[in-house]
């Protein structure tokens, strides 16, 4: 702490200086970076999903460590979780309305998106039954003990799915809880593909357990383009199932 007041304003001027440096230099290369990327459509393309990973996301996330449903601050972080995980799709007839067809998607057509279809049509939450209201207190089922989970299916471009003979979504099964959309219970083909659009959506099945204690479910998507793997048993990940798991509840 020897310096005089010449000093410091020496060492203070050198340093705004060099950082003033450092910025320009690194707003220089992210403008470099962004003028040369290509628009999404010509980008590089994911076409294929990874092997030992799974397509399938799920919210809130594959594991809840704990939750009573008397204790809304032992479950909140889970419904927020949700909420994050919805919002998009609330956007599809609100905010971002402009990027969506004013139409539900059809859940019983066996066909694909048409090539030159530029909009997708919407994903109607009312078809997650009581797994879904827009109701601001609304708990996705924590609150009386028969929580929700959200499954939906990660983006690869061109991929369509092929379901089961005489279906028209690959079917979504899991070994507990009621699955929504009932009468569809799964990925309707009408949604893909996905084309590298800003504005794609997939559709999302709910699943619906009744329990608050230690459980443990297992779903699969069955379709004649999907393979199931063995490597789900050994905790590896897997290419097309989930593990969903409730801790056991705790007590006060």
């Amino acid at each position: 702490m020897g310096r005089n007041a010449s000093s410091w304003a020496k060492i203070t001027l050198f340093f705004v200086v060099f950082y003033l440096c450092l910025a320009a230099f690194f707003a220089g290369m992210l403008n470099a970076f962004l003028a040369t990327m290509p628009p999404r459509k010509d980008g590089p393309k994911l076409t294929q999903y990874l092997a030992g990973k799974s397509p399938l996301r799920v919210a809130p996330w594959n594991k809840i460590k704990v939750f009573n449903k008397d204790k809304s601050d032992t479950y909140q972080k889970y419904v927020d979780q949700i909420n994050e995980f919805l919002e998009p799709y609330r956007k599809q007839t609100g905010a971002n309305k402009d990027g969506f067809l004013q139409q539900p998607c059809n859940f019983t057509s066996t066909e694909s998106r048409s090539s030159g279809a530029k909009k997708q049509c919407y994903f109607d939450l009312a078809n997650l039954g009581p797994c879904y209201s827009n109701a601001k207190d609304f708990t996705y089922g924590f609150k009386d003990g028969t929580p929700c989970f959200f499954l939906k299916m990660n983006k690869v471009f061109n991929f369509v799915p092929e379901p089961e003979s005489g279906l028209s979504y690959t079917e979504v099964r899991c070994d507990e809880g009621e699955i929504y959309p009932k009468s569809t219970p799964g990925f309707p083909v009408s949604f893909f593909p996905y084309r590298g659009e800003d504005n794609w959506l997939a559709p999302i099945v709910a699943l619906q357990l009744n329990t608050t204690s230690t459980t443990r479910v297992k779903c699969d998507v069955y379709g004649k383009n999907i393979k199931r793997s063995d490597t789900y048993l050994i905790e590896r990940g897997a290419f097309n199932r989930v593990r969903i798991q409730i801790d056991k509840e705790v007590k006060y």
